[in-house]
């Protein structure tokens, strides 16, 4: 029964992350716990970048080759949406929805050392 469905729900929209206000509504999705469907209701608070929150760059993004010279770097953008949603073990990996339900983002609880 719940296979079927499941079947007939349709995939989530994907949205621009880029369009989002500081302030904008955010919906995060997860399975914390063990329970299903949990579901945590923030806002916008800021854009951050792997330095700034904590989370060291991947290997490799210092170097930049000859052939990278010229295209766009991802340097300046923004690899987090720093919200106030409510997050607990489980919720990583879940969608992050905008007020329409549209996903701009993947949940990741990041814990910066104190």
């Amino acid at each position: 029964m719940f296979q079927e469905a499941a079947e007939l729900l349709p995939p989530l929209e994907l949205a621009d992350s880029d369009a989002l206000r500081t302030g904008s509504f955010l919906i995060a999705m997860g399975h914390t716990s063990g329970l299903r469907g949990a579901v945590s209701l923030g806002i916008l608070s800021g854009r951050g970048k792997a330095m700034t929150m904590g989370v060291p760059a991947a290997s490799g993004d210092e170097a930049q080759s000859e052939e990278k010279v010229g295209q766009e770097s991802t340097e300046d953008k923004p690899l987090y949406l720093v919200t106030d949603a409510a997050f607990a073990g489980g919720m990583s990996g879940g969608p992050l929805l905008d007020h329409a339900g549209r996903v701009v983002g993947i949940n990741t609880l990041v814990r910066p050392e104190l």
